[in-house]
């Protein structure tokens, strides 16, 4: 990215932040720019292997772009590059809503069976024109690509493959998507790699974090369709129907096989040219949970794209957040979201993390983290799925006392003094009231966390991290 665009970014988040914000912002972006990625494609050998790939049942896969206008060159590297894919058997349909016949003369100029052109009659915007393709398509999945984006040679044959790969344990994808990075102008320099996590819920009401690349059941999308009134967001609202009406796993494909180009007009360049889409964002979020029947409301965090949900907020009216709004209590979030058990939060020592979010490996991977930054891809300040929380900041649904219990009295924490736990009531606890691991071993009490945590999960609880949490208290 030109130091011009970086300029301007810093100059939108100022306007947004302040200059405080923005100096944390930028000495981060520094830290961040100084670890180079380098996007590499593979190798023609790769390729020919992969071609020549057995496979006991083919899926076939249709891809679908809507096209308005779009830059030639743009849309000749974008058809190139699923033609050139390694898994064959596809169609890629462009759906043109253009006034000008100079994309379908661009796409005419291919000689590809697999490529089909549809003209709109009328520009029904990107969800209006989007659905016209996925009503035609054929293939068993269905994924939506940009019309100046590019796919990775190998795009379909990774997905193809994780598909079988689950036919044989007798597993059917709802939808699959990839990890992804972004390329200039000329789509010759690669850079901010998206990688993304298995599925995770409260990831995805803070952010889109799955967006490019997407495939889903082509029976879900053809019934769910895209929304008109989300257009910006359209895809964010699919995937959010498709989790609360499907009740199939979710696949991810842990590759690069997206290049989301950034150029004057693009999203991912100049966020503020799009603002819309965000503001759509927000409300497909808003949308959900009103369908999922959980009162909360959906706010900006610092980030454009990125949001908070405040649960039960503002007498549970679930409306705006504003400054100076009374927030509500971290017992909200146990009422209104009855599939968390455990919610925690970060520790803080002189503004670094020490603790609260703990993965598989039994450790906290944001520990030495300055909390004014917002980490990669902002996950530090989003509210995500954890594997565990610290015990040291952690709240308990009231109904899981037993199972906690349970943990607490295996021997090797009996060293930690915990008080009774049956004595509240309130519809949570909160284990900073009820514990004493002054002295006790770092390690013993990481493990304890975690067991406790896994043991809710087993009751089919979700576990929070919130890294607000502090302001609910």
């Amino acid at each position: 990215m030109s130091l011009r665009d970086n300029l301007r970014k810093a100059y939108n988040y100022m306007k947004k932040n302040g200059f405080r914000d923005t100096l944390y912002a930028s000495v981060e972006r520094l830290g961040e720019d100084s670890k180079r990625y380098v996007y590499r494609d593979i190798s023609e050998a790769e390729k020919e292997k992969q071609r020549e790939a057995r496979f006991d049942i083919r899926t076939r896969f249709s891809i679908v772009v809507p096209a308005y206008e779009t830059n030639e060159i743009f849309l000749r590297a974008m058809i190139r590059s699923v033609l050139d894919q390694t898994y064959p058997t596809f169609e890629l349909i462009i759906a043109d809503a253009s006034s000008t016949n100079k994309v379908e003369q661009v796409v005419r100029s291919f000689e590809d069976e697999r490529l089909t052109y549809i003209r709109n009659t009328e520009n029904k915007g990107i969800s209006g024109n989007t659905n016209v393709g996925i009503k035609v398509a054929s293939g068993q999945y269905i994924g939506l690509l940009d019309h100046d984006d590019l796919l990775t040679p190998n795009a379909l044959y990774e997905i193809a493959r994780k598909i079988e790969e689950a036919k044989k344990d007798g597993v059917k994808y709802s939808f699959i998507y990839t990890d992804e990075d972004k390329c200039d102008t000329y789509g010759e320099n690669f850079y901010e790699p998206n990688r993304k996590p298995e599925f995770n819920l409260d990831l995805l009401l803070s952010n889109n974090y799955i967006c490019h690349f997407m495939v889903m059941d082509a029976n879900l999308m053809k019934k769910l369709g895209l929304r008109s009134e989300f257009d910006g967001a359209q895809d964010h609202d699919l995937v959010l129907r498709a989790y609360r009406v499907s009740d199939r796993p979710i696949g991810h494909v842990a590759k690069v096989l997206y290049h989301w180009r950034c150029h004057e007009d693009s999203t991912a360049l100049n966020p503020e040219s799009k603002r819309y889409a965000y503001e759509a964002g927000k409300r497909a979020v808003a949308e959900f949970l009103k369908d999922w029947h959980v009162n909360g409301a959906v706010v900006d965090t610092k980030h454009n794209g990125f949001f908070r949900i405040i649960y039960g907020a503002i007498n549970g009216t679930g409306g705006e957040i504003n400054a100076g709004d009374k927030m509500t209590g971290v017992e909200d979030i146990f009422k209104c979201r009855f599939d968390i058990g455990i919610v925690g939060g970060p520790l803080v020592k002189r503004g670094r993390i020490t603790g609260g979010l703990i993965d598989e490996t039994k450790t906290c991977p944001l520990e030495g983290a300055n909390i004014n930054f917002s980490g990669y891809m902002h996950r530090n300040s989003l509210q995500v799925d954890a594997k565990a929380v610290d015990i040291r900041f952690m709240f308990i649904r009231k109904e899981l006392i037993p199972a906690v219990t349970e943990v607490t009295k295996k021997r090797e924490y009996q060293e930690i003094f915990i008080r009774d736990l049956t004595n509240t009531e309130k519809s949570c606890i909160d284990m900073r009231d009820h514990i004493d691991v002054k002295g006790i071993d770092e390690m013993i009490i990481q493990n304890l966390s975690y067991d406790i945590c896994v043991r809710c999960e087993l009751e089919g609880y979700r576990i929070l991290y919130d890294p607000y949490l502090e302001e609910l208290l």
